[in-house]
C-alpha cells in the first residue's frame, strides 16, 4: 500500500514483504511442530493450505512491484511447497524424539527462507531504487 502510493521505494517494499513472509514462517514452523508432536494430527495438510495462501499473497504483492518472470516464480514455489509437505507427511509417520521433530521442522523452513531471500535478491536487482 505505501509502495503504491509512492511513500516507500521498492527496495524497502522488498525487504519488509521478505520480513513478514519470514516472521509468518517462523510462526507456522513452530505451529506444525507443536501439532506433530502433541497432537499428531494431519500437519502436512495445514503446511500445504497455509503455505499455499502465504505464497499466493506474496505473489501477489511481487507481481504488484513488477516481478518479471512471475510463472516461473509461482511454479517454483508451488514445487517448493509439494517438496515441504512431502517431508512433513514424512516426519509425522516417524516415531522420532520432539527434538528431531523440531531441528527438522526448522531446516525445511530455513531452506524456504533462502529461497525466498534469493528471489528477493533477485527481484531487487530487476529495479532501480527510487
Amino acid at each position: 500500500m505505501k509502495f503504491r502510493e509512492r511513500k516507500i521505494s521498492r527496495k524497502a517494499a522488498l525487504k519488509a514483504l521478505e520480513a513478514s513472509y519470514n516472521s509468518q514462517l517462523d510462526a507456522l514452523t513452530h505451529s506444525l511442530v507443536k501439532a506433530v508432536q502433541v497432537q499428531k494430527t494431519r500437519a502436512d495438510v495445514v503446511a500445504e493450505e497455509y503455505l499455499k495462501e502465504l505464497d499466493a499473497r506474496h505473489m501477489e504483492v511481487m507481481d504488484e512491484l513488477g516481478l518479471r518472470n512471475k510463472e516461473t516464480r509461482e511454479r517454483t514455489l508451488v514445487t517448493l511447497t509439494d517438496q515441504t509437505v512431502a517431508k512433513i507427511k514424512e516426519v509425522q509417520a516417524k516415531d522420532w524424539p520432539p527434538s528431531m521433530i523440531a531441528d527438522t521442522m526448522n531446516e525445511l523452513h530455513k531452506l524456504r527462507k533462502r529461497f525466498i531471500a534469493e528471489m528477493m535478491k533477485e527481484v531487487g536487482g530487476d529495479y532501480a531504487d527510487e
